[in-house]
C-alpha cells in the first residue's frame, strides 16, 4: 500500500485530501501499526532528503504530509511518545540545517 502511495499518489501535485486515506488506514485497528510507522517513517526520511537527494518541491510535499498526519491522528493511531520522537527528530534537523536561523538574517 505505501509502494502505491509513493510511486502513483504523492508525486501528483496539489492532492488535497489523500492524506484522510492514509489516516483512515491507519486507524483501522492493531494491525495497522506497523503501517503507521512505515508511513510516518517514509514521509521523515523524504522531507529530510535521507533517502536520496529529493527535489526541494518533493521535501515540501513530504513535510506537508507529515504535518497533516501528525496533526489529525489521535493518541490511538500515534502514540504521544511516537509523536514527541518524531517532533523531536524534526527539531534537531532544522537546528542542525540552520533552518531556524533564516528570520534572523
Amino acid at each position: 500500500m505505501l509502494r502505491i502511495f509513493e510511486k502513483k499518489i504523492f508525486p501528483v501535485p496539489k492532492t488535497t485530501f489523500v492524506q484522510y486515506l492514509m489516516l483512515y488506514i491507519s486507524s483501522l485497528g492493531p494491525a495497522s501499526k506497523v503501517f503507521t510507522q512505515k508511513f510516518l517513517t517514509f514521509f521523515i526520511l523524504k522531507s529530510m532528503n535521507c533517502l536520496q537527494k529529493e527535489h526541494l518541491s518533493v521535501r515540501q510535499q513530504a513535510m506537508n504530509f507529515l504535518a497533516s498526519f501528525m496533526a489529525y491522528t489521535s493518541d490511538k493511531v500515534l502514540p504521544t511518545d511516537t509523536l514527541h520522537k518524531s517532533l523531536e527528530l524534526l527539531n534537531r534537523f532544522i537546528q542542525k540545517n540552520k533552518l531556524a536561523d533564516i528570520n534572523d538574517s
